[in-house]
């Protein structure tokens, strides 16, 4: 309330506040009572001691109610502020049991879904790649031991394959030397073929190691998405080369050792029958070598037909699934020859479709509940329903993998949502 407020209420009360005036002010001044020859003086009916208090006090209560107002509005407004920390610790306490909040729009375009994928499909090559360098350095190492005790046999070997100086003609300085014994010939053809694999092997192996670093690299792409579909692309293309090539390696390395152990045996055995008389000893020493190696021939025959026969069987390998398909092939009798596929099409990184399955598939195979919980935000049924074209087997995967034990509540939560 204003001071001219407070005097227009004065004024609209004043018969009240004249009928409170002493005697004086009730009864207005008469003709008679005035001096004929004096002139009357104006004087305010208001300007009394305490109509004057009366104003003050209504000054003061004015002041009073302003700090009233100005107090209830600081308060009105700190409330307001403490209500919201109230309501953001609420839901602080209950994030781990709530689930997140659904991201608006399409869940493919979402830059923070491509991230947690991107780092999912890394983590996955980064496991496998590290598989594949630790067997190239084993195989580095071993090669590495294997050519050293390889040509301290090579060189006697070769020595062999030269005549004495005692059986060259004196009278003959350009003639060449005599052709040396079948069985040194053959004796040095499998050291010097074993030598040879060997050493190819170790240069597959450095640059198999210089492929596996160059497909831990990071793609390029603006986006994550970007790099995630160009790193998915770039693991089919290098997967067509260095899986193949790890299994050369393997097989290659043990190739080399069997030429090399079969090179032994045959030179032991030529030894042995070299004398005038039988040589117990060397034949013996023969045949645990020959018993020793076929147990292991036959060590890797075992293995290979259980992969062959049982599916899940952990002597699985390149050899194995290569006699899988030819039966199944001449089972089903399937056609063999198919379209050769010359280029990527990098189009169809921007197909929905697409981008929908590698997300899928990367999310049932991710390790690590951490980038789930990064990932949970994005997923959603819709999508699903547009992209999945049915296929209930990847939404199950997906679904058993984000309500796993050790997936967060919050995750679990999401889900059921």
């Amino acid at each position: 309330m204003k001071l001219q407020d407070a005097v227009g209420m004065g004024y609209l009360f004043a018969p009240t506040i004249m009928s409170t005036l002493p005697g004086p002010l009730h009864s207005p001044p008469t003709l008679e009572a005035a001096a004929p020859t004096s002139t009357p003086v104006a004087q305010d009916a208001f300007d009394t001691p305490r109509f004057n208090r009366l104003l003050a006090l209504m000054e003061k209560q004015v002041e009073v109610a302003e700090k009233q107002n100005a107090t209830i509005e600081r308060q009105e407004k700190e409330l307001s502020e403490h209500g919201k920390k109230l309501d953001a610790l609420v839901k602080d306490a209950q994030r781990d049991d709530l689930p997140y909040d659904e991201e608006k729009g399409d869940p493919l375009d979402s830059e923070q879904l491509w991230s947690g994928v991107y780092e999912i499909a890394a983590a996955k090559m980064k496991e496998e790649a590290e598989e594949w360098k630790g067997l190239m350095d084993v195989s580095l190492v071993f090669i590495a031991i294997f050519l050293a005790v390889l040509t301290a046999f090579l060189v006697p070997a070769a020595q062999a394959l030269n005549p004495s100086p005692s059986d060259t003609p004196t009278n003959s300085t350009s003639a060449l030397p005599p052709l040396p014994l079948e069985s040194a010939q053959n004796v040095c053809a499998f050291y010097y073929l074993s030598l040879i694999m060997a050493m190819c092997n170790a240069v597959l192996c450095v640059l198999g190691r210089q492929w596996v670093g160059k497909l831990l690299s990071r793609p390029d792409g603006k986006t994550h998405r970007e790099r995630t579909m160009r790193h998915e692309a770039r693991k089919k293309l290098a997967y067509g080369w260095i899986k193949p090539l790890v299994a050369v390696l393997y097989w290659s390395l043990l190739l080399s050792i069997g030429i090399f152990i079969a090179g032994l045996l045959y030179q032991l055995r030529n030894l042995s029958t070299s004398f005038d008389q039988t040589a117990p000893t060397l034949e013996t020493t023969w045949s645990i070598g020959i018993f020793l190696a076929s147990r292991i021939v036959a060590a890797m025959a075992a293995t290979t037909i259980h992969a062959v026969r049982f599916e899940s069987s952990p002597f699985e390998g390149i050899f194995s699934k290569f006699v899988v398909t030819v039966l199944q092939r001449l089972e089903k009798r399937r056609r063999w020859i198919k379209k050769w596929r010359i280029s990527v099409i990098w189009d169809d990184w921007e197909s929905r479709k697409e981008l929908w399955k590698t997300y899928m598939e990367l999310l049932a195979e991710a390790n690590d509940p951490k980038l789930l919980d990064r990932v949970a935000p994005s997923f959603s049924y819709s999508a699903w329903v547009d992209y999945g074209e049915g296929s209930i087997e990847l939404l199950e995967r997906v679904y058993n993998r984000l309500m796993a034990s050790d997936t967060s509540t919050r995750v679990r939560e999401t889900v059921r949502a």
